[in-house]
Parts: structure tokens; sequence; C-alpha cells
């Protein structure tokens, strides 16, 4: 009995020091993958934040960039010991517009025009050091979502297609772990549409002119067009003015030796249609290597009216 007593002992202070430490509180709290530890209480507003008609083509930098549509994350006033922590903001695009030519930034308190990144018609911000409002702030930080064209042509952009963007926060935001989660009866917000415009700023002459070579007093192969573009290349097709095509030597303006004219009644200036303006019968009246240049009514400053279209002239 007395070996029964003293086994006994040991025994009871092992399962007395198990029944402890099963009973200890862990700090840790374990979360859904896009959810916060917290309450629902975050909000997210559209304000009445007027979307622009138009979207023209000359903004082409982060500071230009256009608002499409704004709005405000903020708390209920629920004090969950968390703050609301965007991680991650998702759009989509709707309309006629080329998306692949278009960059969107995101802009407010704390993010200065971060640009998002394009997947088909969604686009996706993270990595922008989050949107953080602090638990139970009720008036919250406004941002804006913004559009700006691509100065290099990635797509096949067209002038006066149309752009929209959506915007359902309860499926398009993530939050961060230390964080309140969104309220479930937030709504669903868009831009109305908006157009872009592509304003001509040069004359191009494009492929029209690339290594062509002609006989003296005979049309020149194939037909030669100028194209109005804006300063990426991306054409006017509202375009409609008068084009005038005149002969240089090597450096522009200085005239060519020649004269340059048109089979069709001798016509050097044609109105441009739908932004091209074309000409079927072009001659050259002596050989030599000479420029085309090429100006409008409103485009006439020598950066930007055509004059490197060459032709050699046999």
């Amino acid at each position: 009995m007395q070996k029964i007593k003293v086994g006994l002992l040991p025994l009871l202070i092992t399962l007395f020091g198990l029944n402890c430490i099963a009973q200890k509180t862990v700090g840790v709290t374990f979360t859904e993958g896009g959810k916060g530890a917290g309450i629902d209480s975050g909000l997210i507003d559209k304000t009445s934040y007027a979307t622009p008609s138009t979207l023209p083509s000359d903004k082409d930098s982060n500071a230009e960039a256009v608002a499409l549509l704004e709005f405000t994350a903020k708390e209920n006033g629920s004090r969950d010991g968390y703050p609301f922590q965007i991680s991650e903001v998702r759009i989509s695009t709707s309309g006629t517009a080329d998306i692949a030519d278009l960059r969107f930034v995101i802009d407010g308190p704390g993010i200065n025009n971060v640009s998002g990144e394009n997947n088909g018609k969604t686009v996706t911000f993270k990595d922008f050091g989050d949107i953080i409002v602090t638990d139970g702030d009720q008036t919250g930080k406004t941002y804006q979502i913004k559009a700006l064209l691509r100065p290099n042509i990635q797509g096949s952009l067209a002038d006066n297609s149309t752009l929209t963007i959506q915007f359902n926060p309860i499926n398009d935001i993530s939050v961060a772990s230390a964080s309140s989660n969104l309220l479930q009866n937030v709504t669903a917000m868009a831009s109305t549409a908006t157009t872009i415009t592509i304003t001509a700023t040069q004359l191009q002459g494009k492929n029209s002119f690339n290594s062509l070579t002609a006989t003296a007093t005979a049309d020149f192969p194939g037909s030669q067009s100028i194209y109005a573009t804006d300063d990426n290349g991306r054409l006017d097709t509202d375009f409609t003015e008068l084009v005038t095509l005149s002969p240089h030597t090597s450096v522009c303006p200085n005239p060519a030796p020649g004269t340059l004219s048109s089979g069709e009644g001798g016509n050097l200036q044609h109105a441009a249609v739908a932004g091209i303006a074309t000409w079927a019968d072009l001659k050259y009246s002596q050989t030599g290597t000479i420029r085309i240049r090429a100006s409008s009514t409103s485009i006439t400053a020598a950066d930007k009216v055509l004059c490197s279209a060459q032709v050699t002239v046999n």
C-alpha cells in the first residue's frame, strides 16, 4: 500500500499540470482569407461626384487623369477595436473603349494616383499602402478612380468610344486581417458613360510614303493619305479640315525646285474624311529627292505638320 501512495503523487501532479496547460488562452485570431478579425462595420458610399462627359486624348499622364467615380470609406461607429483597412480594390469596365489603351489610377488621402493592373475588363488596385479608416470614424476618407490614355498605343482605342466603370464593394474589395469587415448592405455603384475624344494635333503620313520611289511626271505608286492624329498617333475621326500638300527639299520648309501636281483637277488641297485626306494621283515634274509637307487650317506648327514624307523621283 505504501508503494501505491508514493506512485500516485507524481501522477496527480502531472495530470494537474496538463489540465492547467489545456485551459490557457492562446492569443491568436484565425480569419477567413480576405476577411478581417473585426465585426461588419465598414462602409463605402458613392459621393455626388458627377462623371465628366468626355475623356480627352491629351490626358495621357497621371497628373492629368480624369476622375470617373468617387467614393468614401468610413466606419459606422461601432468601435470594435479594429480600423477599416482596405488592401485591394477591383473595378469592372464596360463600353466600346479598348481599355488596353487606358490606364486607371486611384487617388486620395495617402494614395497619390497609384496605377491599377488591367486584366480583360477588370482593373485591380493593390500594393498601394492600404486605405485605413480609424476605428469608429463615421466621416471617413474620400477616394477617386481616374482614367487616362496611355501615351503608347497598345490596343485599338477609337475616337468617340465609350467607357463606364462599376464597383460593387461587397465583392470588389479585400480587407487586411486586422480590420473591421464591410457591412453587407453596402450597395454597388457605377459611373455614367464617358466618351473618349481624340483631338487632332498633328498630321502624319503613316505608311503612305515609306520607301516611295516614283517616276518624273508619272503618278506616284498607290495612293497617298494624310492622317489627322493626336500626339500619340490616334486618329481624330471628327477632323474634316482641308489638308494642303506642297513639295520641299530635304530641309523643310525650303521649297523644292519642281512642281507637285495632282491629276484630280490639279488639286493639292483635299478635305479630310473621318480624319483622312487621300490623293490617288500625285506627280512631280522632275527627278530628285523631295519631302512632302502637309498642313491644315488648325495644324501649322513646324513640329506638328507632316514634313518627313520622302519621295525619290527618277
